[in-house]
This record gives structure tokens, C-alpha cells and sequence, in this order.
């Protein structure tokens, strides 16, 4: 045992002279060694010297504690047929641990609580984390020194960020956004205090950003608290805005010209509030503030607004809480997504729509005040119920539906926006029977679903599966009671989705149950044979009856031949024109050849409607590639969805 111990101190000894020797960078990198080699030892004596070695090199501070156990626990040798290892690992941990401080843990985490609140979809966590819950109404003043320490750094980072631009914002500009988004939250669940955040150094260059965060709470407030509680403003405003001479008018081509007028939109809004109130405490506009004022009177006073620039944006967030004033500019948006009445548009598969196509853009959506959101979402919630009632048969408005899709993301308006879709639009507009309305609201919010707080997925998950159960339980019934049964006979690509989301173990599954699949020549050998015959066909109506017939070879696609064949049959014809493409751009040359493929797909999706692209896509996913097929699969996606202009026109 002395034997050992003496072993131990010079191994220790050595381990302090090489370990003094290595750059900070690679300490991790030779503890992680220092474990490969014990655990590639065969003999448990060996390896438990060897853990008493690293156990006292952490009781001299020679290596860190935390580093070692998660090099322990993350190596690939502890595989569950070493119990011993396991057993000698877990000992050493345990004695690691029992060593450590914790003192630090009984400290404030301010540190931790920063971090947690600069992080996107962090409120839900920071409430866990203070004990803050939305029923009682609490201060909590650590979270309110948080907040005006974000807020003072980020004026800190405006004031030294390089090229900093006005009109442009610089880097700092996504987390003025964010601090938005939490503030108007965290106060307007009274979790912080408006009058005791207000608290501000001299730092001119992030001006605008604060006073933009402030105008957020503001207009969406101050109906309901009392002008004093605003009042603290006024002195922020005396500390950061020393100009004698008036402020000029910014260009309102940019959406930065929105933060630059806040300072004079609360004003608006304090001036409103006294006067409805007939409050004595009057203010004055300030004389650095006189063109911007006038600049916003002037535009209210010309009735013909356009949307080439954003002074429709800047009304908006000036007389959101005047209602005379109001309705002309936020009528405006409503007309650009509603259209005239008279407008009709066609949609693929002989479908009508009214209104217009283009959405209103996520920058002005960006330049719009909570409150302006608000009113904004709460218009389009409205019109589509009462679309749905009047069981009209012309489809939503693409800028409409798109337009809609976006405001769902703004977590600061969830009360009237996905909790309002959730627990209002969707029920008013099933109860109405309106399923084509109801089948563009789903699917316009499965695809915003990861931006969708939890227990909203899943309240919206259970209002799906209750609506019209006596027509599903058949479904579901046939399911359970006959288990070699598939969910769909006709959809491979839903069976496949359900077995991804349900288990993750897609290759698993096909491993066991194979999809037959044909051969690559073959289907090369049969789509010539069909060629030939399609061209020895003079007349179009055997050519349609042909493709049509029951039982036909699913190889129309593969052909570019447009008629009849009904919704099941395609999605087969979709299935064997996948395989051919992959098969067809396995085999080719590539340049001149492949980007004439890619043109001809483009048409078929967008020129002709013969295909729609979603579908096309899903399929080309879903298929049972291997290898460089399945790389060939994802390169096709890729140019679809980059290469041409037309997917990315209509994102845009």
C-alpha cells in the first residue's frame, strides 16, 4: 500500500510537470486521452490505480473536477458488459463530487437569469425559474434590475458598435428586438414595474431602440394606468435628446425611421391620454420634436396613402389609441390584404380566391407597435368568421392567409393571436362547416409550429382530434382492432410520417418490412415502351383513356402527359416519377442535360400545375434511397427549391 502510494505521488509528481507544459486549449483534450488509455487497460487493479491517480491529481486542484467526470462519462468504452468499469467509474465520480464546493450555488444566479433572458422563447423558463405565475400579479424586483441592465447594455452596444447606422440599426438591432418582446410581456403581466425600470445613463446612439421599447408598452397600456405612471419618460427624454435645434425628419423609405419617430409617438400618446382625462398635466410638444411632429400631421391629412414606404406605419403607431385618426391608416393594411371585393384570382386546381396575393412585408410587420399588431390581427381573425359563416365559397386571400401565418409568430400578441386562432378561430370556423377554410388554417399552422409555445401544440392537437370524432372513430376502431392494418392504404408518405414522428426509426422499420421497389432498368426500360406507344397515339382521347384506365402503369409523369386521373392514381404516378428522377439524374452527364431537367420540373410544378411542389418534395424525402441515390434525392430538393427564381418569388 506504501508501494502504491509512492507510485501514486511521482505519477502525480510527472502528470504536474508535462501538465504545466500543455496550452490551456488542449487540457481537455488530454484528460479525455489520459481516460481512453484507463479504459483500454484489461486488468481492474490496473484501472482502479490508475482512477486513485486521477482522484488524488483532483484533490491537489492539478486537474479541474468537472472536466474529468464528464470525460468519464462521456467515454465510448463504458458499454454495459463492463460492469466493473462502470462500477469504478461511478465510485470515482462519487468521490469527485464529494470533494466539490457547492457555496457558490447559495449565491444570487443573476448571471444564470441574464443568460435565460436574453434567449429567444425564454419567458415560460425565467417564470419557472423566479416562481412567477401569470394568476397573481407580483413584482419582482431581480427581475426588474435584469431587464434595465439588457437595456443599458444594449444602448452600451449601439453607442461602441462599429458603422453604426441610424437607419440600419447595426448587430445590435435583433436584440432590441428580443428585449421587446420580453419587456412588453414581463410588464404587462405586472411582473415588472414601468416607473421603477425607468432608468437611463447618457447614451445617445441607442436612443431611439429605448424609446421604441417604451412606445411598445405604452400605446398598448396607457388606457388602462394613470398618466403619472408614464410620466418618468418626459425625464428620460430631457436626458437623451440635449438637441436645442429641431431633430430632421428622417428618411421614411427606411424602417429604422419607425424608432426615430417613437420618441414622438408617445408623446402623442401621453398628450391623448391627458386630454381625454382632463388631466392638467398638459405637455408641451418639445421644440427638438416640432418637424417630426408635423411631418405625421401632414400625412394624416392626405387621404391617399401608399405602401412604397413606411409613413403608413408611423400613423399607426402614432394614433393607435385615437380611433378618428386610426382608421384611415390601419384601412389601408386591411385593403392591401382584403383587396377591393371586385378582385378575383385563380389557384391551382380550378380554385377561386378574392383579395389580393402579395402579404404585407415582415419588415413593416417588424415597424408595427404591439398595439398596432393587435388591432392588425384582430381585423383578420374577424373577417375570416365571418367568411366562414357566410359559407362562402371563394378561398381565403393568399396575402391574407400569409399575412395572418406571420403575425402568429409575434409572441407578444399571443393572447389575441395564437391563443385567439386556437381557442376562437378554429372552433367559430368548424362549427360553420367551413372546411376549406378550416383545411388552410391547419395547414397554415403546422407549419408554424415550431415557433409555438408547447401547451398551445398540444391544446391545439387535442381541439384537432375532437373535431368531428363520429366521423373519425370508424377510422380509428378499424385501426386498433385489425393491427397489420396501415393508417392509410393509399398514402405511403403518411404511414411513413406517423412511423418518423412516432418511434425516429424509419430504416429501422423498412428494414423489416420491405416497400417493393422496382428495378432502376427496368422502370428505364418501361418508361421507353410507354413513350412509344403514347407517340404512336394520334388521338388524344386514347391517350387519356389510356393513362386513365384502372390498373394502368403509374408512369404518366415520367411522360409529360396532362389530363384526368383523380387524387389517388396521381400520388402513385408522383411516387414512380420520383424514383425515375432520381434514376435520370444518377445516370447523367450533368451540365446542359441536368439544367434542363430542372427547367422542365419547374414548369411541370409552376407553368402547368401538373404536380404540386410540396407533394413532389415529400415524396422525393419519403422514398427508400440508400447511399448516393439518397444523396441525389436531397440534391434534386436543393434544386428545386434554389435554383429556380419561382420558389423564391413567392416566398419573398
Amino acid at each position: 500500500m506504501a508501494l502504491s502510494m509512492e507510485t501514486q505521488l511521482q505519477s502525480i509528481f510527472k502528470m504536474s510537470q508535462y501538465w504545466g507544459t500543455l496550452p490551456q486549449e488542449s487540457h481537455d483534450q488530454c484528460v479525455q486521452w489520459i481516460v481512453r488509455f484507463t479504459h483500454s487497460q484489461h486488468s481492474p487493479k490496473r484501472i482502479s490505480f490508475l482512477y486513485d491517480c486521477l482522484a488524488m491529481a483532483v484533490e491537489t486542484s492539478l486537474l479541474p473536477p468537472r472536466m474529468v467526470c464528464v470525460a468519464l462519462i462521456s467515454s465510448d468504452s463504458l458499454e454495459w458488459e463492463r460492469s466493473q468499469l462502470w462500477a469504478l467509474t461511478f465510485k470515482l465520480i462519487r468521490k469527485i463530487i464529494g470533494g466539490v464546493d457547492y457555496k457558490d450555488l447559495f449565491e444570487p444566479q443573476t448571471g444564470l437569469l441574464r443568460y435565460v433572458l436574453e434567449q429567444p422563447y425564454s419567458r415560460e423558463m425565467v417564470c419557472n425559474m423566479l416562481g412567477l405565475n401569470k394568476q397573481h400579479k407580483q413584482r419582482c424586483p431581480v427581475l426588474e434590475e435584469q431587464l434595465v441592465d439588457l437595456v443599458v447594455y444594449a444602448m452600451e452596444r449601439s453607442e461602441t458598435e462599429e458603422h453604426f447606422d441610424a437607419d440600419v440599426g447595426g448587430t445590435s438591432q435583433l436584440l432590441w428586438q428580443h428585449l421587446s418582446s420580453q419587456l412588453i410581456f414581463f410588464v404587462l403581466f405586472q411582473f415588472a414595474s414601468f416607473p421603477h425600470m425607468l432608468a437611463g445613463r447618457g447614451l445617445i446612439k441607442g436612443r431611439d431602440h429605448l424609446m421604441w421599447v417604451l412606445l411598445q408598452f405604452i400605446s398598448g397600456s396607457i388606457q388602462k394606468n394613470a398618466l403619472a405612471d408614464f410620466l418618468p419618460v418626459m425625464k428620460l427624454f430631457d436626458l437623451l435628446y440635449p438637441e436645442k435645434e429641431c431633430i430632421p425628419v428622417p428618411d421614411i423609405n427606411k424602417p429604422q425611421s419607425t424608432h426615430s419617430f417613437a420618441m414622438t409617438c408617445i408623446w402623442i400618446h401621453l398628450n391623448r391620454k391627458a386630454q381625454n382625462d382632463n388631466s392638467k398635466l398638459q405637455i408641451p410638444i418639445p421644440h427638438s420634436l416640432k418637424l417630426h411632429h408635423e411631418f405625421l400631421q401632414q400625412s394624416l391629412r392626405n387621404k391617399s396613402l401608399g405602401m412604397s414606404d413606411y409613413k403608413i406605419a408611423l400613423l399607426c403607431n402614432a394614433y393607435s389609441t385615437n380611433s378618428e385618426c386610426f382608421t384611415l391608416p390601419m384601412g389601408v393594411l386591411v385593403e392591401t390584404i382584403y383587396g377591393n371585393g371586385s378582385m378575383r384570382i385563380n389557384l391551382p386546381g380550378t380554385c377561386m380566391a378574392s383579395g389580393s396575393v402579395s402579404p404585407l412585408p415582415m419588415n413593416l410587420l417588424d415597424s408595427l407597435t404591439v398595439h398596432a399588431k393587435m388591432s392588425l390581427i384582430h381585423s383578420i381573425a374577424t373577417r375570416v368568421i365571418k367568411l366562414a359563416h357566410a359559407k362562402s365559397s371563394m378561398a381565403l386571400a393568399p396575402a391574407l392567409v400569409e399575412t395572418y401565418s406571420r403575425l402568429l409568430v409575434y409572441m407578444e400578441i399571443e393572447s389575441l393571436g395564437i391563443k385567439g386562432f386556437i381557442s376562437q378561430l378554429l372552433p367559430n370556423v368548424f362549427k360553420s362547416h367551413a372546411w376549406g377554410i378550416l383545411h388552410t388554417l391547419l395547414e397554415m399552422f403546422s407549419y408554424r409550429m415550431h415557433h409555438i409555445q408547447p401547451h398551445y401544440r398540444s391544446t391545439a392537437l387535442r381541439l384537432i382530434t375532437a373535431l368531428g370524432s363520429s366521423e373519425v372513430q370508424p377510422q380509428f376502431t378499424r385501426f386498433l382492432n385489425d393491427p397489420k392494418s396501415v393508417l392509410s392504404a393509399e398514402s405511403e408518405e403518411l404511414n411513413r410520417a406517423l412511423i418518423l414522428t412516432l418511434a425516429r426509426a424509419t430504416h429501422a422499420f423498412f428494414a423489416q418490412n420491405n416497400v417493393p421497389q422496382e428495378s432502376r432498368f427496368n422502370l428505364k426500360k418501361n418508361v421507353e415502351e410507354e413513350y412509344r406507344k403514347w407517340k404512336s397515339m394520334s388521338n388524344e382521347n386514347d391517350i387519356i383513356t389510356h393513362f386513365s384506365l384502372q390498373g394502368s402503369p403509374p408512369l404518366f409523369l415520367c411522360l409529360l402527359v396532362l389530363e384526368r386521373i383523380g387524387a389517388r392514381a396521381l400520388v402513385a404516378h408522383v411516387r414512380t416519377f420520383a424514383d425515375f428522377l432520381v434514376y435520370e439524374f444518377s445516370t447523367s452527364a450533368g451540365g446542359q442535360q441536368l439544367n434542363k431537367c430542372i427547367e422542365i420540373l419547374n414548369d411541370m410544378v409552376w407553368k402547368y400545375n401538373i404536380v404540386t411542389l410540396d407533394r413532389l418534395i415529400l415524396c422525393l424525402a419519403m422514398r427508400s434511397h440508400e447511399g448516393n441515390e439518397a444523396q441525389v434525392c436531397y440534391f434534386i430538393i436543393q434544386l428545386l427549391l434554389l435554383k429556380p427564381n419561382d420558389f423564391r418569388n413567392r416566398v419573398n
